[in-house]
């Protein structure tokens, strides 16, 4: 399709803590499914940029996550959460309410093995955080209607706070 040439700097974000790294697309390519019948274009980054505050580095090093944060940012490079909305993959949830991911087939079977129900028919994302974290990470904490979170699912590298990232 494309290529995706993906750009890291260090500058100062805010400080040591707070914001770790930012990630997302600087230029994107549009096309149209091969579906005769389809409609929907698909938006795929090809130029994006990631951010990693340099105040945080050492500690992040030291914590042992820092690779962890880079591959999380990369997935924000690639299109994790930063361009669910343009591809159309999040949705309010019945129509109404809160908003979750409801167009991936792969992401929603994969949710639905973590909390072991194979009838899963959306994988509920972050609603907590400011703009960079709120409906652009998957859901981490139970209950979430009930359920029980898998340890695989909780230590998802897509969700929204380096606490739970698995280093």
């Amino acid at each position: 399709l494309s290529s995706l040439r993906i750009l890291a700097t260090t500058p100062p974000i805010d400080g040591p803590g707070g914001v770790l790294g930012a990630a997302g697309p600087d230029a994107v390519l549009s096309f149209q499914h091969g579906d005769l019948f389809s409609t929907k274009p698909t938006v795929v980054p090809v130029l994006s940029s990631m951010f990693f505050d340099i105040d945080d580095l050492p500690q992040l090093e030291a914590d042992g996550i820092l690779e962890s944060v880079i591959i999380h940012e990369m997935g924000h490079a690639l299109g994790f959460g930063s361009l669910w909305t343009q591809n159309e993959l999040i949705l309010p949830l019945g129509g109404v309410g809160l908003v979750q991911y409801t167009e991936g087939e792969y992401a929603i079977r994969g949710y639905g093995q973590d909390i072991g129900s194979p009838v899963a028919s959306f994988v509920p994302l972050e609603q907590r955080g400011g703009g960079g974290t709120a409906l652009a990470h998957w859901f981490d904490s139970p209950p979430f209607f009930n359920q029980v979170f898998t340890p695989a699912f909780t230590k998802e590298i897509m969700t929204g706070f380096a606490c739970d990232l698995d280093p």
